[in-house]
Formats: C-alpha cells, sequence, structure tokens
C-alpha cells in the first residue's frame, strides 16, 4: 500500500514509500499492529527495485517510542519529524 503523501498528521514525508502490515493476511491494517516500509526506486538498469527503510509497530501507545513511519522518515531524510 502507498504511503501518504507529505503533510500527514505525523509529520513524515514518505511520498516516494510503501508500506506491508505484517502479520500478512489479517483483515484490515487495523489488525496488524507491525509494518514495513520501503522505497521505491528506478534502478540505473530501468528495473524498479525497493530499498527497505525500516520495520516496526505502525502506531505505537508508548510516546516515547517512535512509530515505523517516523523511523523511515529519518532514513530518508536524517532527521525525525
Amino acid at each position: 500500500m502507498k504511503c501518504r503523501s507529505e503533510g500527514s498528521a505525523d509529520g513524515t514525508n514518505l511520498t516516494s514509500c510503501v508500506k506491508i502490515y505484517v502479520p500478512l493476511g489479517k483483515d484490515g491494517a487495523s489488525e496488524a499492529p507491525y509494518g514495513f516500509v520501503f522505497e521505491l526506486e528506478m534502478r540505473s538498469n530501468g528495473t524498479l527495485g525497493l530499498d527497505f527503510l525500516a520495520f516496526g509497530v505502525r502506531h505505537p501507545r508508548n510516546e516515547r517510542s517512535r512509530s515505523v513511519y517516523e523511523r523511515a522518515h529519518r532514513r530518508l531524510h536524517g532527521r525525525y519529524p
């Protein structure tokens, strides 16, 4: 599933990214507490690739924990939102 564009509620900018909910096969996103975030990349040989950015809790209950989306944002932009 495509990640939200810039300006999402948590301040992340993951425009070129996709996410996978874990565990697979659950009914709807609310049933999957974890996720992977990948960046879509057009490689020099003309193929499309996925670069792994982050894995973690999608929406942590602990305010001191970072979400998988915040971790992916940091990998892309060098800072947390």
